[in-house]
């Protein structure tokens, strides 16, 4: 059986390496989730880790690929749909619910389909103050039956409440393998609840 090191990779962006690499650090790493997510599709289970020339630790962080058409959501306002929220190219998804009707029920999400994703992180893009509820639930299920609560997060709200379009960063604690996951809206919300994007985080 072959070692770790007979499956160390350099990858080298050329001719956008150097330029990507100052002004965008994180594109390397991407491409490399991307080539040892494909390495382990190919029967390479020894690989799990990539090892840079600057000598740099190897990135065992990725962004899960998303599609529009498996987003889920409580339902939509106008042309404010879920699948919004993955294409990252319109602005955003509102919930049908209002206000109090929205609380503890409106909720944005997306179906990995045949994969169960053991999710570490999620980023979430909120849109304005009116908008964005004082808390959420991160939540998931696996059969399709019940949701499981995963974690209680409170809003970073910017201090000026006219700002729009801010990010916030949530990390999980190691959890089992699921199918589905949302965000669903707690309490406090004075409008319609909206989010602006939604990324999945996994280690691989």
């Amino acid at each position: 059986m072959k070692s770790k090191s007979d499956y160390i990779i350099t990858v080298t962006i050329f001719p956008l390496h150097i330029l990507v690499e100052k002004e965008n650090p994180d594109y390397r790493r991407m491409v490399c989730v991307y080539l040892l997510t494909y390495l382990q599709k190919l029967g390479s289970k020894d690989v799990d880790e990539f090892t840079y020339p600057d000598g740099e630790e190897g990135y065992t962080e990725g962004l899960l690929e998303t599609f529009p058409e498996f987003s889920i959501s409580s339902g939509c306002f106008d042309d404010y749909l879920a699948a919004n929220v993955f294409d990252c190219v319109t602005s955003a998804w509102q919930s049908d619910f209002i206000s109090k009707d929205a609380e503890n029920k409106a909720y944005i999400g997306y179906d990995f389909r045949k994969r169960s994703i053991k999710v570490n992180k999620i980023e979430i893009q909120w849109v304005t103050n009116t908008t964005t509820p004082e808390y959420v639930y991160i939540e998931s299920f696996a059969d399709g039956k019940l949701w499981e609560l995963v974690k209680k997060v409170d809003i970073n709200k910017p201090d000026d409440p006219k700002e729009i379009y801010w990010n916030q960063i949530i990390f999980l604690n190691e959890m089992p393998e699921k199918r589905f996951w949302r965000v669903r809206a707690g309490i406090g919300l004075p409008g319609r609840f909206a989010v602006g994007e939604l990324k999945f985080y996994s280690k691989i």
